[in-house]
């Protein structure tokens, strides 16, 4: 039992996990990266009272459309850098309308 590697099965089961992976360049960041990333999901899921597969789902939107800048692409600028504070507000805004970050449809 303690040979078993834990984060790789999480990694493998995990919901949030296979969202970012399909739209993002998830995989390809390095375990640290990844955890700190899901840490920052479960907060903003916590505190907008969505699961944390809705984060997930709605952090791909504005990362895809923020294609032609490298850094708004990156999850990692809405959940723990400069984009945090809109990515939040989105989060807990009942409107759909935009990105959150932009205001882009």
């Amino acid at each position: 039992m303690s040979a078993f590697d834990w984060t790789e099965f999480f990694e493998s089961v995990s919901l949030v996990d296979e969202r970012l992976r399909r739209s993002t360049g998830f995989a390809s960041m390095d375990f640290a990266t990844r955890d700190r990333y899901r840490h920052a999901i479960e907060e903003l899921a916590r505190g907008s009272g969505q699961p944390e597969v809705a984060v997930a789902e709605r952090l791909v939107e504005p990362a895809a459309r923020h294609r032609r800048s490298e850094r708004a692409a990156d999850p990692g600028y809405h959940l723990v850098a400069r984009g945090r504070f809109a990515f939040e507000r989105a989060c807990t805004s009942r409107s759909r309308r935009g990105c959150g970050c932009c205001g882009s449809t």
